[in-house]
């Protein structure tokens, strides 16, 4: 089953998932959570861990990435994502975890996936810093003074 679907489901009976590390965690409403979608969560919580373990930056979305650090490259922040970078995020990963004929229907592991498009991400954050667009041309116009 398609992971965004079980999450989308999940949501729609009033269940809410997030992650503490590689530790996934639900809290129903007056619903208890049943044998068989439990099982399903167990089996899909390799792919379910990152669709869950970061949240829009909402409460300060002026706060920004480091991206030139080489540390913030190596240790994925996704928790410091706004809404439109997070979706790139979560789309990026999906199209590297779904085996296909574009890419020689490989499909990369949790970990690898995610580094990648960590990667994706921020070599696309800096982008727009070196042309002074998006969040970060604020720092990149102070740069060029």
């Amino acid at each position: 089953m398609n992971p965004e679907i079980f999450i989308s489901g999940l949501r729609k009976r009033g269940f809410e998932l997030w992650a503490d590390g590689d530790q996934l965690h639900y809290k129903g409403t007056a619903e208890r959570m049943d044998t068989e979608t439990c099982a399903m969560l167990k089996e899909l919580k390799p792919e379910i861990l990152p669709l869950v373990s970061f949240k829009v930056n909402s409460e300060d979305p002026t706060q920004k990435l480091d991206i030139l650090n080489p540390e913030i490259w190596k240790h994925p922040r996704p928790d410091l994502l706004i809404e439109s970078e997070l979706e790139a995020h979560k789309n990026w990963y999906s199209t590297m975890r779904n085996p296909s004929p574009k890419y020689g229907e490989v499909a990369l592991s949790h970990e690898e996936a995610t580094q990648l498009a960590w990667k994706f991400i921020l070599d696309s954050m800096k982008n727009q810093h070196r042309e002074g667009r998006g969040r970060y041309a604020s720092k990149s116009k102070e740069m060029k003074k």
